[in-house]
């Protein structure tokens, strides 16, 4: 589980601020990336439409040149049953 060498990039728009942060090793392993991964973010980051996150999670095949896996998941909090 080294595809994404286990960080996140949290950047604020509100202030600029930008931050490494790492990913909890049992998240890379429950979740293999794309939609899902982004999907579990957004549930433990408990967003509501007054803080909305954009979450943008690349596959796990991003970067080997298989067929499909230049493609990424970017998820918007909608509600509880929808992400993504």
């Amino acid at each position: 589980m080294f595809g994404w060498q286990g960080k996140a990039l949290r950047i604020n728009l509100s202030n600029g601020l930008v931050e490494t942060e790492l990913i909890a090793e049992e998240l890379l392993e429950d979740y293999l990336g794309g939609c899902m991964l982004a999907r579990k973010i957004a549930e433990l980051e408990n967003i509501s439409a007054k803080n909305n996150k954009l979450i943008m999670a690349n596959g796990v095949l991003t970067g080997t040149g298989t067929p499909g896996a230049a493609l990424c998941a970017i998820g918007a909090y909608v509600s509880s049953e929808f992400f993504c």
